[in-house]
């Protein structure tokens, strides 16, 4: 199965302040125990950026190995430059990185990336006789709850930013009953 998160700020503290803990050590401790709660050594996990807040190296490689899941698709983020710095040091076929990704999922074709879009690949999907009928979905992060794109909803696309679902991963089926 798959699973999708973006805006972790690990070993952010202001991050985690503002998000209600005391620590950046107590929300990293909510985020692992929530993902591994939520995903399987079977899974993978697409997080859609922003993971990762300090150039702690060993720091980045340590909270990657409490994750459960077989792989993990990191899609650039803003403040991605530890994590794209430790990818490129780092050989691990677990471990993938993407500006922007393409997939379907049950049926489902998802755009994923960090960035919210207005447009995106897919977006209207016609039937034989021209009517809309679907199309696909749009994953994104970034925005945090206190931004007012958060607020503004638009069909098929959705905000997958950890501190808006309760610091677990969605999975499609969350997604489709969500948007």
């Amino acid at each position: 199965m798959n699973y999708f998160s973006s805006d972790f700020h690990i070993e952010h503290l202001n991050m985690a302040r503002n998000r209600g803990f005391i620590s950046a050590k107590e929300m990293e401790g909510c985020i692992v125990d929530n993902f591994n709660s939520t995903v399987s050594k079977r899974d993978t996990f697409f997080h859609l950026g922003d993971f990762y807040w300090t150039n702690n190296m060993e720091g980045i490689r340590k909270f990657i190995a409490k994750l459960n899941c077989k792989k993990i698709i990191f899609l650039k983020g803003n403040h991605d430059k530890p994590l794209i710095k430790f990818m490129k040091a780092t050989k691990n076929s677990r471990l993938e990185l993407h500006s922007d990704y393409f997939l379907k999922d049950n049926g489902c074709n998802l755009h994923l990336y960090h960035y919210p879009v207005e447009d995106w690949v897919g977006m209207i999907k016609k039937d034989k006789n021209g009517n809309r009928i679907g199309g696909s979905y749009m994953l994104h992060g970034h925005e945090h709850s206190d931004c007012e794109i958060v607020n503004r909803k638009m069909s098929r696309r959705l905000n997958v930013n950890i501190e808006l679902h309760n610091y677990r991963p969605l999975c499609v089926d969350d997604i489709t009953s969500l948007c």
